[in-house]
Order: structure tokens, then sequence, then C-alpha cells
């Protein structure tokens, strides 16, 4: 689950990414909200046991990042957004 969530960009293919907190965590990520790929990409989404989304980021083609180093990319970003997103390590 996710708090202090704002949009940042949306990339080339349309994937709207955004700054997050997890709510066990104060580390800003940049990633995807899982509601926005329903329709679009619904085979990078599972449910846990909870049910709640998951996000495979590898199946859109995206990695992970902190929203420090995404922060830090090279502007090639400006370019190519879906190139980059957000990695937890």
């Amino acid at each position: 689950m996710k708090k202090n969530i704002s949009y940042l960009t949306t990339t080339g293919a349309g994937i709207k990414l955004y700054s997050f907190e997890y709510i066990w965590s104060k580390q800003k990520y940049v990633g995807v909200m899982a509601q926005d790929l329903t329709e679009s990409h619904p085979e990078a989404l599972s449910t846990d046991n909870f049910g709640f989304y998951k996000v495979d980021y590898g199946v859109l083609g995206l990695k992970m990042y902190t929203l420090e180093a995404w922060r830090s990319l090279p502007h090639e970003l400006e370019e190519d957004p879906q190139r980059y997103c957000t990695k937890v390590k």
C-alpha cells in the first residue's frame, strides 16, 4: 500500500509514473499505480493473498529506482522516460 502519491510523468508507452512511499517506509520511490494498468497492461498484474495488486515491472519493460536515484538519471529520460522507472534494492 502506498501513501504520499504524486504524479511525475508519462512514458512514451503511455504509462504514468508517480513518486510515492510505501506505508511501512519513509523512502520515496518512483513507480506505477496498478489501477492505471488494469485495462492497458493486465498481464503485468497479479494479486497477493489479501487481494492487493502487485506489478511485475519486468513485463512493462521498466526497472525500479528510489526517487533520489531516478532524479540523478541522465537527461535521456526526457527523450525516453519508459527506459527508467524504479527498483527497490
